[in-house]
């Protein structure tokens, strides 16, 4: 117990020398706090999609899915199937 009140008054100490967040840091916050409802179904989507090993056609649906959403950020993303076609590598090559 006694652990947790200095890890809580160390946190307390840090926040309040802080300054609290800076312009970059609030905007990416205010971003998150935006998108997060729009994140969560994205993670549904894909877990709720057959994928496993030996599921080529789930493992080509959920990378189709990355693929596109990589690519609404700009990059240029190269698909290939492993030797056993199972599993989808997603690489990135450059950010436009």
């Amino acid at each position: 117990m006694k652990i947790k009140n200095i890890f809580v008054g160390l946190l307390f100490v840090s926040l309040a020398f802080s300054g609290g967040l800076n312009k970059v840091e609030k905007t990416i916050q205010q971003y998150v706090d935006q998108h997060t409802e729009e994140a969560i179904s994205l993670v549904e989507k894909v877990v709720n999609i057959n994928s496993g090993t030996l599921n080529i056609a789930g493992n080509k649906a959920v990378g189709e899915i990355f693929k596109s959403e990589l690519d609404e950020l700009g990059f240029d993303i190269v698909s290939k199937d492993n030797d056993s076609g199972s599993h989808i590598d997603l690489s990135i090559n450059t950010v436009n």
